[in-house]
């Protein structure tokens, strides 16, 4: 009897710290999440490059932190690429993405990377360009999209009756990680 007790009992035991090991671990990533509040605007600062692919232009978008807080980007941001001339926006209709990346914790001086891709452009040279991202109404960072490594590269003219478009095709991740 006083070994089956024993048996029962050191059951018990596991059986209760396993149940208590699971909680405090939930927590913890509740928490750590919790703690990073929407990036906003003000504390973001964006810039970006093109290069040519498959008659396309791939572009890397870097977000970086500027603040002094953790914050977090959810989601894929609108797109829109503006003239530097007059800060227009160039005719580019968005392309919802296929995919929705995971929440990215940013914290202060980290960046994020997403990669989109510009395809049919059949107008003349734009010039410089910008690139804006709306995060969410209202909530708007704009930033130069000349980067290396090819600067000024603009998508060839597949179709001229089609519209030309840009579409993410990478969500948000840490740079560097």
């Amino acid at each position: 009897m006083a070994i089956l007790m024993t048996v029962v009992l050191a059951s018990a035991a596991c059986s209760s710290a396993t149940r208590r090991a699971t909680p405090a671990t939930t927590t913890t990533s509740t928490r750590n999440t919790a703690r990073a509040s929407s990036c906003s605007a003000h504390s973001l600062r964006v810039h970006g490059g093109r290069q040519g692919e498959s008659q396309g232009a791939h572009g890397d978008i870097v977000v970086t932190n500027i603040g002094e807080q953790p914050c977090q980007l959810t989601g894929n941001p609108d797109v829109e690429l503006l003239s530097t001339k007059d800060n227009a926006p160039l005719a580019v209709v968005a392309v919802p993405a296929s995919t929705a990346g995971k929440p990215v914790v940013l914290q202060p001086s980290a960046s994020a990377s997403l990669a989109v891709y510009w395809s049919n452009w059949c107008h003349g040279p734009p010039g410089p360009l910008r690139v804006q991202l709306t995060l969410a109404p209202g909530n708007i960072i704009t930033g130069p999209f000349d980067g290396p490594p090819d600067y000024d590269f603009v998508p060839d003219c597949i179709n001229p009756r089609a519209p030309s478009t840009i579409q993410v095709v990478q969500p948000y991740a840490l740079a560097n990680a």
